[in-house]
């Protein structure tokens, strides 16, 4: 959905009739762009680690 898709990916699950569940944890951050997934790596880097 892009950029600030949370809105978008609420409206659609609404749409559908499915449920929406937001959690707080490593994998919330958003990646809608190869930029964020750089950020993501560098903020997440311990858990990349195998």
């Amino acid at each position: 959905f892009g950029g600030e898709s949370r809105a978008a990916h609420t409206a659609a699950a609404a749409a559908a009739g499915a449920g929406f569940v937001e959690l707080d944890g490593p994998l919330r951050q958003d990646l809608d762009t190869p930029d964020d997934l750089l950020v993501a790596q560098a903020d997440h880097a311990d858990l990349l680690r195998g």
